[in-house]
């Protein structure tokens, strides 16, 4: 039923509305599921919001879903939150098999939700600003700015924003980090400047020596070369 599966306020509201109506008899299923819940004050949940035995109340749900945000965008180290339009069910599923291949993952959540949970973690204004609207969410256990700038190319997708930690990068920033080269390049740079004061140097001290040996040994030969002579 429609209020069941809606805020228990709405639920409240149209009973309220409703509420007359178990004077008379109705053979609305509205009308009377609504005087049954609305008089039936001895249950402990009229509105059915909390779970039972076989059924899973809103509660469930809705905790499922804040769990969720905790783990797309509270917890996780990178989040790219993305723009979507009117994709179907094949470019969701090209999608996702493209995004995997970079050990990545995405997703949609409700905004609603979204929003509830970054404020009560005290999430930035910011970040919950971008949440509006069709949004797509990819995350991953390692930052990569260069798969959102490539899916940024997607003719139904842009790119709004991404959260690193604690800190929101806009879609300029995105782009002029993904140009930097990867961790493994720059790990690898880094070395090879490291190393590069110390092979100059080695050089110059071999030089030196090999030059003290060149000297020691024309010495050596001029003077075996006088005792020599009569």
């Amino acid at each position: 039923l429609g209020v069941l599966d809606g805020p228990v306020t709405m639920a409240n509201r149209l009973c309220a509305v409703l509420r007359n109506a178990q004077r008379r008899p109705t053979t609305n299923l509205v009308q009377r599921s609504c005087v049954r819940l609305y008089t039936d004050t001895t249950r402990p949940d009229p509105f059915g919001t909390l779970a039972t035995p076989g059924r899973r109340g809103l509660n469930d749900r809705r905790a499922y879903l804040m769990q969720r945000v905790d783990d797309v965008v509270v917890n996780s180290q990178f989040t790219g939150i993305l723009r979507h339009r009117g994709l179907n069910s094949e470019e969701w599923q090209d999608l996702r098999v493209e995004v995997a291949k970079h050990s990545a993952n995405i997703t949609v959540l409700p905004n609603g939700v979204l929003k509830r949970r970054l404020l009560d973690v005290g999430a930035s204004p910011d970040l919950i600003a971008q949440f509006y609207g069709p949004t797509a969410l990819v995350y991953a256990p390692e930052v990569n700015l260069k798969l959102v700038t490539l899916l940024g190319k997607h003719a139904k997708l842009d790119v709004l924003a991404a959260n690193i930690g604690d800190r929101l990068l806009s879609e300029a920033e995105i782009k002029q980090y993904s140009s930097l080269p990867d961790l493994e390049t720059m790990r690898a740079t880094l070395v090879a400047t490291l190393q590069q004061p110390t092979a100059s140097l080695a050089s110059v001290l071999g030089s030196n020596q090999s030059r003290l040996v060149y000297a020691l040994q024309q010495i050596h030969a001029e003077e075996g070369d006088s005792n020599d002579e009569p």
